[in-house]
């Protein structure tokens, strides 16, 4: 039985040889794929940097704002905890460990009075880490 498709392929002949100078290898390769996507960048401050007591005050807030937009820190409880910062950031000679004490206590306290949630207080609890390792 001879067959040919529509498109007038002879399906009961032999497929066309195809000459070729390359060498064939019997053995399957196994090369890695090669990825053209980027490096991803560097988000966090390496060992080395220094991070400032501006930068670690800075964040400290954010993450305070932050925490009284999104409804995990009542509004109360947010100012409290910038009254505090705002004592940090005016003194000329800053007691930074003392005041770092201050505010941990007063995440813990809020904490358990409902003022703010687990993880909120867990995010201010890791800028308070920062603050207290900060350079002035």
């Amino acid at each position: 039985m001879h067959v040919v498709t529509q498109s007038g392929d002879d399906l009961a002949a032999p497929p066309p040889v195809v000459p070729s100078d390359a060498p064939v290898s019997l053995v399957p390769t196994t090369a890695a794929p090669v990825s053209s996507a980027p490096a991803p960048k560097r988000t966090t401050t390496s060992p080395a940097e220094t991070l400032t007591l501006d930068v670690a005050l800075g964040r400290v807030q954010t993450a305070i704002e932050k925490g009284e937009e999104s409804g995990d820190i009542r509004p109360d409880v947010a100012q409290d905890f910038r009254n505090i910062l705002g004592q940090l950031a005016v003194q000329d000679d800053p007691d930074i460990r003392r005041q770092v004490e201050l505010l941990r206590k007063k995440v813990r306290q809020r904490l358990s009075e409902g003022g703010l949630t687990a993880g909120q207080a867990t995010i201010l609890q890791n800028r308070l880490t920062d603050l207290g390792r900060a350079r002035a």
